[in-house]
């Protein structure tokens, strides 16, 4: 009989375990029923683009922000095209927009797009217009017959460009004649001027003007091309907007008897033919008015300039999206009517040889196994790198499904105030029931203490600064779904959350070293590869830049300034006045290099041609810019703590003058610092309020973002009952923060984070909002995001300690310590390292450390060395 070696485990973890993972199987189930048994009329969302969408920012929602600006279209992502986006797409082609007033709105909103500034004052005139830039050529043709001789040459023309695919022409010949062409994208809107002028003939009119763009249309490329996408994506194409249907009331005596519903209504049902035929007419525009007279001008005939430009996207969209996606750019946010690129060469080769050959290795070669099943007394084992390689590799096929593929929904972001705080309230209400005592744990002279011990909870204990990072990562998540961005206050929240989590992260690096003086190579691999494998994995898997992943390589280059400033004369570290030194020294230097223009831009330059890492200096220089002092500050205060602690923990008799009156009025130093730091907290918040936006908030608080955050650890170590307690769930997730940072772009988030991934039924529920629709999807999509987090993280451990042959991942060290300098108090946590010999030199020591790393840890280099060739050929 076949027996899974499955304990009989009981608990939350258990129960939560089996559940994620049913969730995440019944959720990839039913998107894939989606995606092959419902989707299969519209697989790229083509359809949808033109037909269907509403607002997602009403009035009633935010009255206090400009509205109506998300367009949100049922599956899939809209995109704002920048000048440059537009450029890449048209290539210096025209655009041509012919017809009545209407067409000219959604010419001039275009036309903002590459960035040209229209003169005001000036008065509309039955003319034609050119616009060129360096962009693209946007041309107008005013014609709101729709019969006249150049329409009838541009439709020609578009016409025989594609004459060439009847003729088996090659694509070299075909390209050719595009240069040859007038326009590469026509847009075609009438129907008003019919109705008011021509009397009863004006559907005959009208539909001989339907027909010939409908003949030149239908040469055009279905979207069903993008099944085997080329360079050009879905290629040019003609639309023919629907007749706009005014409001009644509003129209002007001389219109009023000749403009009837009964007209329009014919017209439009004979465009509703002939788009069944194969003609791109966006029915979506006239969902962007109805029921909102608002978004109508006083003449009743004429949009709102925001519903032009939606009206814009919408066609940009479909032309451009496809072919963007075949450039590869970053972010992946433009998901209607686009076909995702599949793997290259490298991918493939990846995935048919190295996992293959890499698991056999390590069945044959790896530690301690496990039973995971039985069959009439033969065992079945696995290896702990294994399962921790099948889950990394599981977690990443999951990212590239649902944010690379089609098989998932995304939607839009929208930001609700009210949205927001349920969030962050649920969650932190949540979280607070599993609040605990810390508990017994390694402290400096008992690293294992027996049962029933006690300890004194030191300053910011390791379960306090991982209730910490929780808070933040919640706090984060939520910024993130519910686009708060939009919003200065949330912004300025959200700086002095990412410092925050830096400095704790230089304040428990700092102690780390000084506790044990572990300088080795080995702890600098450990710490980077348990940071940066599974960002270069995912960077690897869905062509996304290594360095869009902003927070795991920031906290790498922040690691190895604290390392390179303590391992530099390390045995003068037991001097605090030496420590402070180097530690001022080094933020001269680091306030240089971010703010001396070259600096930044020589570093990227060079990680690009020798890793091929693209970075963008502009970019990095910000956050740079914006938390240059705080780690170093961190250091500074892990420096304090540990002197504070020795003076403390001395006899009077061995103190000095200074020393003794410290430790005398220590108590009193207590009181006033928890009074300021009360004071400090609303104080800096009533400064932040002066800010008027984000440059200016930018440019000073680099200098006193450490201010709340001091303050906040403060109060939390205030008095016994906030030192000796936390909150576990969140201790929980601040130890998994960056995998919950990294994965939820991809499978909770989507396009890269600039949506929202959709759990796949019931979409047409609800209008976007988190209470009548989102809820769903934050249900079910939020436990598989924390459990999938929870499984990477654990593996992430287990393959750091496989590659660097330890036997099990690394514990980690308390973060508080006794003192500085007792050196009975350092233990070598490493004892598979050679420990290093602070009597030599900074050279001479280093050199001996490398040697050994490069003899002992062989297999660091052979991972860099095909992370290097993987990079470099990855195209």
């Amino acid at each position: 009989m076949l027996r899974f070696g499955i304990a009989s485990r009981v608990g939350l973890p258990y129960a939560f375990n089996w559940l994620a993972l049913l969730a995440l199987l019944c959720v990839v189930l039913v998107n894939v029923h989606r995606r092959l048994a419902l989707d299969t009329a519209d697989p790229y969302k083509c359809s949808a683009l033109l037909n269907q969408g509403y607002w997602l920012d009403t009035l009633e929602d935010n009255p206090k922000i400009e509205s109506f600006h998300n367009w949100r279209v049922p599956g899939c992502l809209i995109h704002e095209y920048t000048a440059a986006e537009m450029a890449r797409c048209f290539e210096g082609e025209d655009i041509l927009f012919v017809g009545d007033t209407g067409t000219r709105q959604v010419f001039w909103a275009t036309a903002a797009r590459i960035n040209y500034e229209r003169k005001q004052g000036g008065t509309e005139t039955h003319e034609n217009l050119h616009i060129s830039t360096e962009a693209t050529t946007l041309r107008f043709m005013w014609d709101p017959w729709l019969n006249s001789t150049a329409l009838n040459e541009e439709l020609s023309g578009f016409e025989k460009r594609y004459a060439a695919h009847q003729d088996g022409e090659s694509s070299t010949s075909i390209v050719e004649r595009k240069k040859d062409s007038r326009a590469t994208m026509i847009f075609v809107g009438g129907g008003l001027w019919h109705a008011r002028h021509l009397g009863d003939d004006y559907l005959t009119q009208f539909k001989q003007a339907v027909d010939r763009v409908s003949s030149a249309a239908s040469s055009a490329p279905a979207p069903e091309k993008l099944q085997s996408p080329g360079p050009e994506g879905i290629d040019d194409q003609i639309f023919f907007a629907p007749v706009f249907d005014p409001l009644y009331d509003r129209l002007s005596p001389s219109r009023e008897p000749t403009i009837t519903p009964p007209k329009l209504q014919a017209m439009n049902e004979y465009l509703e033919e002939q788009s069944t035929r194969g003609l791109n007419v966006p029915w979506a525009y006239r969902d962007m008015t109805k029921n909102w007279p608002e978004l109508v001008g006083e003449s009743g005939m004429h949009v709102h300039a925001r519903v032009a430009n939606k009206m814009a996207d919408v066609i940009i969209n479909f032309r451009c999206n496809a072919k963007a996606a075949q450039k590869e750019e970053f972010p992946f946010d433009k998901t209607c009517c686009t076909a995702y690129r599949g793997p290259n060469w490298v991918k493939i080769l990846v995935i048919v040889f190295l996992i293959p050959v890499l698991t056999f290795k390590t069945i044959k070669t790896a530690g301690p196994d496990t039973i995971i099943c039985k069959y009439r007394g033969i065992a079945i084992t696995q290896s702990p790198l294994v399962r921790a390689t099948c889950s990394i590799s599981l977690a990443t096929i999951y990212c590239f499904v649902t944010d690379r593929t089609h098989v998932f929904d995304k939607s839009p972001k929208e930001f609700v105030t009210i949205d927001f705080w349920v969030m962050l309230g649920v969650a932190m209400i949540a979280c607070l029931f599993s609040i605990r005592k810390i508990s017994c744990s390694s402290a400096s002279h008992n690293p294992r203490p027996s049962p029933g011990s006690t300890r004194t909870t030191s300053f910011l204990p390791r379960e306090q600064s991982d209730e910490i990072k929780g808070c933040m990562q919640l706090y984060v998540l939520v910024y993130a779904y519910t686009s708060a961005s939009k919003a200065l206050d949330f912004y300025e929240v959200t700086q002095i959350v990412i410092a925050c989590y830096i400095f704790l992260s230089g304040y428990g690096h700092t102690m780390y070293f000084l506790r044990t003086e572990d300088y080795s190579l080995k702890r600098v691999f450990s710490v980077l590869l348990r940071l940066n494998i599974l960002p270069i994995v995912l960077a690897f898997a869905l062509n996304r830049p290594y360095a869009s992943y902003v927070f795991a390589p920031l906290i790498s280059f922040w690691f190895l300034v604290i390392f390179v400033v303590l391992r530099i004369g390390a045995r003068y570290n037991e001097y605090w006045w030496v420590l402070v030194g180097k530690i001022v020294l080094t933020t001269l230097f680091l306030t240089g290099f971010v703010r001396i223009n070259g600096a930044i831009e020589l570093t990227c330059a060079i990680l690009h041609g020798i890793l091929r890492i693209q970075i963008e200096a502009a970019e990095w220089r910000n956050p740079l810019i914006t938390h240059t002092y705080v780690p170093l500050l961190g250091m500074l205060t892990t420096i304090m703590h540990i002197r504070i602690r020795s003076v403390l923990r001395k006899p009077y008799g061995q103190l000095g003058l200074l020393s003794r009156i410290f430790k005398r009025y220590f108590r009193i130093m207590q009181v006033l610092l928890v009074a300021l730091a009360l004071v400090t907290l609303p104080v800096f918040w009533i400064l932040t309020r002066r800010s008027p936006d984000r440059s200016d908030f930018d440019w000073w608080v680099p200098c006193f973002s450490w201010l709340p955050i001091v303050s906040f650890i403060v109060l939390r170590n205030a008095i016994a009952v906030l030192r000796t307690r936390y909150c576990a769930s969140l201790a929980w997730l601040g130890r998994i923060s960056l995998e919950l940072y990294l994965l939820s772009n991809h499978i909770w988030l989507a396009g890269d984070g600039s949506g929202l991934l959709k759990i796949g039924f019931r979409n047409g529920d609800g209008d976007g909002r988190l209470l009548s629709e989102r809820w769903r999807d934050l249900v079910v999509l939020t436990p598989i995001l924390v459990w999938v987090a929870w499984k990477v993280h654990d593996a992430t451990k287990t393959i750091t300690a496989s590659i660097l042959g330890t036997q099990e991942p690394t514990v980690p060290v308390e973060l508080g310590i006794d003192g500085l300098g007792n050196r009975k108090d350092k233990r070598d946590v490493h004892q598979e390292t050679a420990p290093l010999n602070t009597d030599l030199d900074v050279g001479q020591g280093l050199i001996m450390d490398i040697r050994t790393f490069v003899i002992r840890r062989w297999r660091v280099l052979v991972l860099v060395a095909v992370v290097w060739l993987v990079n470099m050929f990855n195209t």
